[in-house]
């Protein structure tokens, strides 16, 4: 399962993925707004975790752009 994790304090991200990679699951992060857009419109993920409160947007926004492109 590929997962990508939206959190710009990083090492909860990498806490995050560290813990899920040990699962077995395929991880990627993202650390602000634009690298989550640009790897939300370019790549597939089973699963998103998405920090509402990002330095330079809204996640709600990402989640907005994800349901969009469903």
């Amino acid at each position: 399962m590929k997962v990508l994790i939206i959190e710009d304090e990083l090492p909860l991200a990498e806490s995050i993925a560290g813990y899920l990679k040990q699962e077995g699951f395929l991880c990627e992060t993202a650390h602000n707004f634009q690298l989550a857009e640009d790897k939300i419109t370019s790549n597939s993920y089973d699963c998103v975790v998405v920090d509402l409160g990002l330095p330079d947007g809204n996640g709600f926004d990402l989640i907005r752009l994800m349901k969009a492109n469903a």
